[in-house]
């Protein structure tokens, strides 16, 4: 009768693997917090254009001492004050609400696809993230590198 090896690790031997929800868990809790935090920014921004005084601005570039001040910034005077100010600002508030989505049919294990664009949106330096971009780019990178994995995509309903 031989005695039994004692139990440890056995070298060469695959390590195990956590399953797809584990590994996601928290990179998707990232990505939901950088969302929300993108969105905030561009929910506020949002809010400065409404209390923005194109008198003000206009008052603002009369003042200046060069007279061509005024000629060079107009183009800029029409966007800052027309209806475009809201463009951008809204583009990015649903880009960040389409993160924050993509971040829970991650965590659910669905929609592969949608998590994927969503982490791709994250990592897009300052465009869609307002001011948060070195918090979610990090977390969109992360969410990036274990949605490629083949073992984790698998998993994915």
């Amino acid at each position: 009768m031989t005695p039994n090896p004692p139990a440890g690790p056995v070298f060469g031997a695959p390590a195990p693997t956590k399953s797809a929800q584990e590994q996601l868990n928290v990179p998707s809790i990232l990505l939901l917090l950088a969302g929300a935090l993108g969105g905030v920014w561009f929910l506020m921004s949002i809010g400065q254009s409404l209390m923005m005084n194109p008198d003000d601005i206009a008052k603002a570039l009369d003042d200046m001492p060069d007279p061509n001040a005024r000629r060079m910034m107009e183009p800029f005077l029409k966007m800052a004050t027309g209806p475009a100010r809201f463009a951008w600002p809204v583009v990015g508030l649903g880009a960040n609400a389409f993160i924050i989505f993509g971040a829970v049919m991650m965590r659910q294990l669905k929609g592969w696809p949608i998590a994927l664009i969503a982490a791709v949106f994250a990592t897009l330096p300052c465009c869609f993230n307002g001011c948060c971009c070195i918090f979610t780019m990090p977390a969109g990178i992360w969410c990036l590198t274990l949605l490629l994995k083949d073992d984790i995509k698998q998993q994915f309903s």
